[in-house]
């Protein structure tokens, strides 16, 4: 049977699917085959889908849609902006927007209202050497399976009085540039919010970044993996929080540096990079987690010379994460109150009350200093005492690290078993500083009631001659050589725990 056509009109006709096979149709709506893309997005209805049929150069204009433009796994090459978008929601899938001749492959305008693009799996961006997506106004959704490619991936430039409030999320896909990933121009004072979950970014060109914060921004990094060869995210100005997520400077520089530049990054050779811009904005930096690879891991400069009350308004701090290289600051001190790192920070770097204390595997962590002094606990039967002067997350590096001879501080004892029988006592124990690295292991032997409660003190290592001694709870010289027992009341059977004195170092 021969099916039927009716022409409907310039660039439509009504057709089965093996009238869509027809040489002229390029694009298709439900049962309606068009001999051009912007005649079915004109004609596509509230949530419907346009879909490509063949390989097509034509530059569409989506304004006041709502619609998903499948590409059919064909190929739209587009001129002058690319695709023009106003006031839509768009989602685009399966296949490929290529920039031709014009400036980029797609971009979303300023309009009445500001546009919500999906980029869904299978869709590929290109912007052939060029800008893949400009954003003007409006939400970027980049999800898994989606890929953009290009000199930017995505470029937030301000569209007025030096604003620009679009939003980019980036739950999944790959971000592959020669420039920045995602380019926030440095003159916008008023902008974007960048959250960044998931996928990957990846910068090959020479001395670029994965991200590029030049102007002011709110950006949040829980995931995901970000690469350049000379940062892997770079903020001039704004707000970025990191909690996740791997952060890489590929660059095979010896260390991190800086260079003035007032239009672009200036930084090679950090995962994270502080560069404030000449513009001189605030920039609020906070990293709770994730993991930073390169030359230098975290690294603040001021490569505009600008003033102390510019760089006054450069603030920094670390809570978290995992450090793979240096962690340093020209301006900033005072700044890190956790994570761990593979090269010690300068002191000047670390929060009073913290320090970098190294660990068995030769990587350092930043922890409060636990506090030393006298402790006084009263033990009863039954009791399983855990050092209350340990500082948080302290326990937890003592076991794994009491062989460790070049760390801070003193580590004050984790004493577990206790049994006093029936009995009550008070037991007191002096925190100790040193200059040496010493280890003690104290135990209480078990003994006849009638005899003395012995204490067995051995003690390594010290400033004083090697002394082992086997002495009762009274003696005088056992507590004062090691400075351990203060008091000791009779009625102790059993007590196991350990003691490490740690070297102790000077704040610059």
């Amino acid at each position: 049977m021969v099916s039927l056509s009716a022409f409907l009109g310039t660039g439509a006709y009504a057709a089965n699917e093996a009238d869509c096979s027809d040489a002229s149709a390029v694009a298709q709506v439900v049962s309606t085959c068009y001999t051009g893309v912007n005649d079915a997005i004109d004609a596509v209805g509230d949530g419907g889908t346009v879909t490509l049929l063949k390989d097509i150069t034509e530059t569409p204009t989506i304004d006041g849609k709502n619609m998903t433009l499948d590409l059919g796994g064909k190929t739209l090459t587009v001129g002058t902006w690319g695709v023009d978008i106003y006031d839509s929601t768009l989602t685009i899938q399966n296949g490929n927007v290529v920039r031709g001749s014009g400036n980029g492959a797609l971009y979303i305008n300023r309009g009445t209202t500001p546009s919500t693009v999906t980029l869904a799996n299978g869709a590929n961006i290109d912007g052939n050497g060029k800008t893949g997506i400009f954003l003007e106004d409006g939400v970027l959704n980049i999800q898994e399976g989606s890929t953009i490619k290009g000199l930017d991936a995505v470029n937030l430039s301000p569209v007025s009085s030096n604003a620009n409030h679009s939003t980019v999320n980036m739950n999944g896909g790959t971000i592959e540039v020669t420039n920045a990933g995602i380019n926030v121009n440095g003159t916008i004072t008023d902008g974007p919010t960048i959250n960044v979950s998931g996928g990957t970014i990846s910068s090959a060109g020479s001395e670029t970044v994965g991200l590029y914060l030049g102007g002011d921004n709110t950006t949040t990094i829980s995931g995901g993996t970000i690469t350049g060869t000379g940062a892997g995210v770079e903020i001039r100005a704004g707000d970025l929080t990191i909690t996740g997520g791997n952060l890489t400077s590929t660059s095979t520089a010896s260390e991190a540096s800086s260079t003035p530049n007032g239009n672009g990054s200036t930084t090679t050779g950090a995962a994270v990079a502080i560069a404030q811009h000449t513009t001189k904005q605030p920039i609020n930096v906070t990293i709770s987690g994730g993991t930073f690879t390169g030359p230098a891991a975290f690294y603040e400069s001021n490569p505009q010379s600008n003033d102390a009350t510019a760089i006054g308004q450069v603030n920094a701090s670390i809570t978290g994460g995992t450090f793979n290289g240096k962690v340093s600051a020209v301006d900033l001190t005072d700044y890190m109150t956790g994570g761990s790192i593979t090269v010690a920070p300068l002191a000047e770097e670390i929060d009073d009350g913290y320090d970098a204390f190294k660990k068995a595997d030769g990587t350092y962590v930043v922890l409060p200093v636990p506090t030393t002094g006298t402790y006084n606990k009263t033990l009863e039967y039954g009791d399983s005492y855990t050092m209350e002067g340990l500082a948080p997350g302290f326990e937890e590096f003592y076991e794994e690290n009491t062989t460790d001879t070049n760390v801070a501080y003193v580590v004050l004892p984790v004493i577990t078993g206790v049994d006093l029988g029936d009995s009550t006592t008070t037991m007191t124990l002096h925190g100790v500083k040193s200059d040496y690295v010493n280890t003690y292991n104290i135990s209480v032997v078990e003994i006849p009631a009638e005899e003395t409660t012995t204490v067995v003190a051995t003690q390594e290592g010290s400033a004083d001659a090697p002394n082992t001694g086997v002495a009762t709870s009274s003696d005088s010289s056992v507590k004062s050589n090691n400075a351990l027992m203060a008091a000791m009341a009779a009625g102790v059977t059993t007590m196991a725990g350990a003691f490490v004195v740690l070297k102790k170092r000077t704040r610059k």
